[in-house]
């Protein structure tokens, strides 16, 4: 009798610390997930910083030779979503070191639509438009 009560006792322990560990781990990966929420929300205005710099840099790389894909990413987001520019279309003037936009920009496409006037081309941000 005492030898199957000791039995049973040494099982609830298992149990027991099986499922100590269990919610202990639980609770680490709850904290983790609540640290990276923090940090996310703490450098959100950092990381979109960042990301701006870094799609202004890569304008620099429209029509150029090998950059095909982002040539065309570049020209599809513009003409779907509405946009041009990363922050508005004056982006586009450093780019060409002019004032003009790709023909992506314009609010009804023709033929070299980018070198007219800026009433033609979309002026809402390309990079607010699609955080959205």
């Amino acid at each position: 009798m005492a030898r199957a009560c000791l039995q049973a006792v040494k099982y609830l322990m298992f149990a027991f610390n099986l499922l100590f560990w269990f919610f202990l781990l639980l609770l680490l990966v709850f904290l983790l997930e609540a640290t990276i929420a923090i940090l996310f929300f703490a450098y959100t205005d950092k990381i979109d910083r960042y990301a701006q710099r870094d799609l202004k840099k890569g304008l620099h790389l429209y029509g150029t030779q090998g950059n095909v894909g982002l040539t065309n990413a570049w020209s599809i987001i513009q003409t779907d979503f509405r946009c041009c520019g990363v922050s508005n279309y004056t982006d586009w003037f450093e780019v060409y070191n002019a004032t003009r936009v790709p023909d992506s920009c314009c609010l009804e496409f023709s033929e070299s639509c980018g070198l007219h006037a800026p009433g033609t081309w979309w002026k809402a941000p390309c990079y607010e438009t699609v955080k959205v």
